[in-house]
């Protein structure tokens, strides 16, 4: 009973040392060209098989059109594996994570889903995957922050810094959205950068075409105002954000899709915590009501934003530099000449207090002032409060709570350490008694044989 229990103690010890001693990392290497790749699109299937004396860890495949869903066959030795059976979201940049490394892998999909394409097939062994593969998440069931951009690249020309800081440098639950889509070609450019400032949930792009409209009426006539006041009050009611933030009023440089974007937005706010407003999105995600809504360019309770500290998530360099690092995979649209500013008519640090159920800002530093910390990322009951009108200031219906922070308190951290540190050192003594036994019972093994 004695040697049974001191087993299971240092069984446990060790299991808690092997998680905490680090390991050197291993890159993936891609073994694309070495690789037997075979694609039959017309019939649904796409085969990899490994080269010679190699085992497959990831493949990556960037589709022109996604399916439905896919299904992925693995060859292991000795036995066949049904990796997965759903893709449900349809990742244009869909990566396959194969725990046991695989001989070969199918991929199948109902070669009815239309126009499913597939542009390029990366494949890599096992081990730490360049910075640039995309493993996306899927788009977020509670945000702390809904960030609505109307184009593919408004997200970094004029909401700044806020994604690398409150996502990348703070850890927040930032989903993104998109106004228009723009084809494959920006869908691609804007998971790039998305990537890059530290976005890890996949984005929500409208069916909306990308249409140049050159004023309000224009972008009214063309999208229609129920279609874009009922996208946006699912968005809001789907992700149930804390926080969001929306396009300038006026459109920045006056292109109506952005003003249609901003003003429908800011007639949602309201309609989203009213049941009888567009029911349907109210009967799949239930309502919603908004603590804060800030708008770019706005003037009233005006904030501005300092995206030039230094972020640690992103070894020093600021939020409005991460914003231009993702503002560069936008090629497509370089030739414009935009570009990511901290000054002039289209600063992006400059933001105002739409409206607000939980005061003013006072501080004016940041999106979540008087927001408690217990809310955050917390799943949200519905219709918590009653609306704002947009035209009255804002007004304070519940207090924060700094004390509300579960993290907070002194010597946590501290006491954490102490106790991983005694963890390693009972470890290491355990695995040495363990040792020197077995090393006796050889050397006992050893000399009985030797008298025999």
């Amino acid at each position: 009973m004695k040697n049974s229990f001191l087993k299971i103690t240092i069984t446990a010890i060790s299991s808690i040392l092997l998680s905490v001693i680090p390991v050197s990392h291993i890159s993936a290497d891609e073994i694309t060209q070495a690789a037997s790749v075979i694609i039959r699109q017309e019939e649904g299937y796409a085969g990899i098989t490994a080269p010679q004396g190699h085992r497959i860890g990831y493949v990556y495949i960037e589709w022109n059109v996604p399916p439905v869903s896919r299904t992925v066959t693995t060859l292991v030795p000795h036995e066949t594996v049904t990796l997965s059976d759903e893709n449900e979201y349809g990742f244009v940049n869909d990566l396959i994570v194969l725990e046991i490394p695989a001989l070969s892998v199918n991929v199948t999909w109902d070669n009815k889903d239309k126009g499913v394409t597939i542009s390029r097939i990366s494949v890599f062994s096992q081990g730490d995957l360049p910075p640039n593969i995309q493993q996306w998440e899927p788009p977020l069931e509670k945000a702390d922050m809904l960030l609505i951009s109307t184009h593919a690249d408004d997200e970094h020309l004029y909401f700044g810094g806020a994604m690398p800081v409150y996502a990348g440098e703070k850890g927040k639950s930032v989903q993104v959205a998109y106004f228009v889509d723009h084809g494959i070609l920006r869908t691609r450019e804007l998971l790039a950068g998305l990537w890059e400032v530290g976005i890890r949930n996949y984005p929500l792009i409208s069916d909306f075409p990308d249409q140049y409209v050159a004023s309000y009426d224009a972008a009214e006539r063309f999208y229609g105002l129920d279609n874009a006041l009922g996208f946006q009050v699912m968005l809001l009611r789907r992700f149930k954000p804390e926080v969001v933030l929306g396009h300038d009023l006026d459109g920045e440089y006056g292109h109506g899709a952005h003003m249609l974007n901003a003003r429908s937005l800011s007639m949602a706010l309201e309609l989203a915590s009213d049941e009888s407003k567009y029911p349907e999105s109210a009967g799949l995600y239930g309502i919603w009501n908004v603590k804060k809504c800030y708008l770019h360019l706005y003037e009233n309770n005006e904030i501005i934003m300092d995206w030039t500290i230094p972020l640690e998530h992103f070894g020093g360099r600021s939020g409005w530099d991460m914003a231009k690092a993702g503002y560069a995979h936008h090629i497509s649209q370089h030739h414009f000449k935009f570009r990511v500013r901290i000054e002039g008519p289209n600063d992006c640090r400059r933001f105002g207090l739409f409206r607000s159920t939980v005061g003013p800002d006072i501080t004016k530093d940041d999106f979540f002032e008087n927001i408690p910390v217990a809310v955050i990322t917390i799943q949200p009951t519905t219709a918590p409060t009653l609306p704002v009108s947009p035209s009255q200031e804002p007004t304070v219906t519940s207090d924060s709570d700094a004390s509300s922070d579960p993290d907070a308190g002194p010597g946590k951290n501290n006491v954490s350490k102490e106790m991983t540190v005694i963890l390693i050192f009972a470890g290491a003594v355990a695995l040495s008694a363990i040792m020197t036994v077995r090393m006796r019972d050889r050397i006992n093994k050893a000399r009985r044989k030797r008298r025999k």
